[in-house]
């Protein structure tokens, strides 16, 4: 019996008997229990004491721990229901989230359309302000022409003479306003 109790105390739980004093009292148990009792001096009674008290504090450990397991094991239906609910959930929230991101796809989709075509369109307009500036641009050139065909006039006005450069400024003067489409007898003289 001595032999079962210190076997039974060094594999007590730390929790129940810490480690060194249940190594401390399982040295001293054999010793102490072999002994009748009639026959144990004072220390060995207080060591089989020790032993009482170490014994019943496993026990009482050993009592809640299977308490607490036994009551895991009956919770276990529950706790799988719950868990089976929260996958459930979890599962319903998943295909709401895929819809969503769906949907949002699509509407990524039809947005980057919309801007392609309105880019198309902005181009177009580009394109045609360009054909449509063309004339305007045309008749700038040609006013500027002019502008300088009128100064050139002012400076043949000025020179009264038959100069060589008068007339080369003349003649200037005179293909212009011919592009121009001025009539070509109001050139003459």
């Amino acid at each position: 019996k001595s032999r079962a109790v210190a076997r039974a105390l060094a594999g007590a739980d730390a929790q129940a008997v810490p480690a060194g004093v249940a190594a401390l009292l399982a040295a001293l148990a054999e010793g102490s229990l072999a002994t009748p009792q009639c026959e144990r001096h004072a220390f060995q009674a207080k060591v089989v004491g020790l032993l009482e008290e170490a014994l019943a504090a496993q026990e009482a450990h050993l009592e809640r721990s299977a308490g607490e397991a036994k009551a895991k094991v009956d919770g276990v239906a529950g706790d799988r229901a719950a868990r089976q609910l929260a996958v459930a959930t979890a599962q319903e929230e998943l295909a709401a989230l895929e819809a969503a991101v769906a949907q949002r796809h699509e509407e990524l989709l039809a947005a980057k359309a919309s801007q392609t075509a309105a880019a198309e369109a902005l181009d177009a307009v580009r394109c045609a302000r360009q054909e449509a500036e063309k004339p305007f641009l045309l008749l700038e050139k040609e006013r500027a022409e002019v502008e300088q065909a009128v100064a050139t006039l002012e400076t043949l006005k000025l020179m009264s003479t038959e100069s060589k450069p008068a007339k080369q400024s003349f003649r200037t003067m005179a293909e212009v306003a011919r592009r121009s489409g001025v009539d070509a007898t109001l050139l003459d003289g």
